[in-house]
């Protein structure tokens, strides 16, 4: 299996809300989206951009006190949280087998406390807060060509904005 690679720094939390409303855009039922990062590096931001790219003008809440919050759009998004886990657990056990593989997207923010979840087909996006204020380095990786046209459509954004730099080991589906 060949990993994929793809970076791009985002220079704004509107650059990273773009990002994010390719993916929304691009998006489709079953897919699953691992978010990691450190407190503040924009995963919610980038959350907040997927929804808009589902056609959902609504504004996301950090789920970390309830861990999962549905949203509606073009397709369901749902938006876990798995801050406050600490134990290892199953998806039975924290309600959240209903979600995957569904007929929504599912985005996990701190996907890093369940690894062992989350074998199958998925975008694992790593966000690193930069040393350069407001900068972010995110970082995708994936396995499967069911994230192509996602990977595909943010190489072209990136291409056609000056102010944003991508670069990788992906292979390029641009036709």
């Amino acid at each position: 299996m060949k990993i994929n690679n793809l970076e791009i720094k985002s220079f704004s939390p509107k650059d990273t809300q773009s990002i994010g409303e390719i993916i929304g855009r691009n998006a489709k039922p079953g897919q699953i989206y691992l978010l990691t990062g450190s407190i503040g590096a924009g995963k919610t931001c980038l959350v907040q951009g997927i929804l808009w790219g589902l056609d959902n003008p609504d504004y996301v809440r950090s789920p970390t006190f309830i861990i999962a919050t549905e949203y509606t759009g073009k397709i369901p998004l749902f938006h876990i949280d798995l801050y406050r886990i600490d134990l290892p657990f199953s998806t039975e056990e924290l309600g959240i087998d209903e979600y995957l593989y569904g007929n929504g997207i599912t985005v996990i923010e701190w996907a890093e406390k369940a690894p062992h979840l989350f074998k199958d087909d998925h975008i694992h996006i790593n966000i690193d807060i930069s040393e350069e204020e407001n900068q972010r380095n995110i970082n995708f990786s994936y396995s499967s060509e069911i994230y192509a046209s996602t990977i595909n459509d943010l190489i072209i954004l990136m291409n056609n904005n000056n102010k944003m730099d991508v670069h990788g080991t992906t292979n390029r589906y641009i036709d």
